[in-house]
C-alpha cells in the first residue's frame, strides 16, 4: 500500500511537469510571434502589427510573467499610445515582483508622463520626473548601484541642463565608487541625441 502511494504520487507530479513544460512552450511561442510582429512593425511602421502583438501577448498567462514578456509590452502599448492601459498593466505587479523597490512607480509615472504630455501640460510632467529623481536617489544612497544610477540620470536628463548633469556624473567619477566605464556609458546616453534625451520611453 505505502509503495503504491508513492507510485501515484511520482505520477501525478510527472503529469504536473509535463503540463507546465506544455504551458511554457506555448507562452514561448506566444512571445516569439508578438516579438517578429515588433520587429514588422520597425519595418512598417504599421500599428496593426503591434495590435497582433498585443493580442500574442495577452494570451500569455504563465506565471511568473518573464521579463522580456513584460518589457515588450510596455514597449507594445506605449507605441500604440495606450498609456492608460500601459499604468494599468504596471498596477497589476507586486512592488516585489520588480529588482528595486522604485521599478514600478517608475514605469507608472512614465506612462502618467505621456498622458500630461498629451495634453501638453509640461508643469505636472517636471513635478512627477522631480518625484521620481527623489525617489531614485534616495534609494541608491542606500543602495549605490548601476542600474539605479543608470536610472537617474535617464531622468535627470529630460528636464535638467545637460552642462550641470555632466559635472555631478564627474563629480561621481571622482569618488571612484564606480568603474569608469559605467560613468563613460551613462555620458554616451545624455550627449548621444538631445531630441531623444526629452523623452522618456520604453524603446
Amino acid at each position: 500500500m505505502h509503495y503504491r502511494i508513492i507510485y501515484i504520487f511520482i505520477l501525478l507530479l510527472t503529469l504536473l511537469l509535463s503540463c507546465s513544460k506544455k504551458n511554457n512552450e506555448r507562452c514561448n511561442s506566444l512571445y516569439e510571434k508578438a516579438f517578429n510582429c515588433w520587429l514588422q512593425y520597425s519595418l512598417t511602421d504599421s500599428t496593426l502589427c503591434l495590435e497582433e502583438a498585443k493580442q500574442y501577448l495577452d494570451s500569455i498567462d504563465c506565471k511568473p510573467v518573464k521579463r522580456k514578456v513584460f518589457e515588450l509590452n510596455l514597449s507594445i502599448r506605449y507605441l500604440l499610445k495606450d498609456y492608460e492601459g500601459g499604468k494599468k498593466y504596471v498596477e497589476s505587479f507586486n512592488s516585489s515582483d520588480f529588482s528595486t523597490n522604485y521599478k514600478k512607480d517608475m514605469y507608472i509615472k512614465a506612462f502618467e508622463v505621456a498622458i500630461l504630455e498629451s495634453k501638453g501640460d509640461t508643469v505636472n510632467r517636471n513635478q512627477l520626473f522631480k518625484e521620481l529623481i527623489n525617489e531614485i536617489q534616495l534609494y541608491l544612497n542606500k543602495n549605490p548601484n548601476e542600474e539605479s544610477l543608470y536610472d537617474l540620470f535617464l531622468v535627470k536628463r529630460i528636464i535638467e541642463d545637460q552642462n550641470k548633469i555632466l559635472k555631478e556624473i564627474e563629480h561621481i567619477r571622482s569618488s571612484k565608487q564606480y568603474e569608469d566605464k559605467v560613468i563613460d556609458n551613462i555620458i554616451l546616453m545624455l550627449t548621444a541625441n538631445n531630441d531623444e534625451n526629452k523623452t522618456f520611453t520604453f524603446n
